[in-house]
C-alpha cells in the first residue's frame, strides 16, 4: 500500500508541474513569442514532459524512502520517449483526437511507470 500511495502521489506533483511548465510554455508562444516549429515542440511538449518526469521521480523517492536507481531512470525515460513519440504520431496521423492520445498516454505512463518501480519489490 505505501508504494502506490507514494507512486500516485509522484505521478499527480509530477502531473502538476507538468501542467505549470506546459501553461507557461504555451503562453509564451501564443502572446507573440517568436519560435520556430522545433522551439514550439521543445517548448510545448518535450520541456513539460521531463520537468515532469523529473519532479515525479525525485518526489517518489522522496515518497517512498528510496531514491530510484540508475537503471530504473534509464527505464522510464525509455517508457517516456517511447509515449510521447507514439502519442504524438497518433495525433498528427489524425488516427487519435487530442484528449483520446491524452488519456491514452496518461494511462500507459502510469501503469508502465509502476511496473518498471514495482520490479524492486520482486
Amino acid at each position: 500500500m505505501k508504494f502506490w500511495l507514494a507512486y500516485s502521489g509522484a505521478f499527480v506533483v509530477g502531473g502538476a508541474a507538468l501542467s505549470l511548465v506546459f501553461y507557461i510554455a504555451f503562453d509564451a508562444v501564443m502572446s507573440g513569442y517568436q519560435v520556430s516549429d522545433a522551439g514550439a515542440i521543445l517548448l510545448l511538449i518535450i520541456a513539460p514532459a521531463l520537468t515532469g518526469f523529473l519532479v515525479g521521480g525525485i518526489t517518489f523517492g522522496a515518497f517512498n524512502g528510496q531514491a530510484i536507481t540508475l537503471i530504473e531512470w534509464i527505464y522510464l525515460i525509455v517508457l517516456l520517449a517511447t509515449v510521447v513519440g507514439a502519442g504524438m504520431s497518433l495525433l498528427l496521423s489524425d488516427a487519435l483526437r487530442e484528449m483520446q492520445v491524452r488519456w491514452a498516454m496518461i494511462i500507459t505512463l502510469f501503469v508502465g511507470g509502476a511496473a518498471i518501480l514495482r520490479r524492486r519489490a520482486l
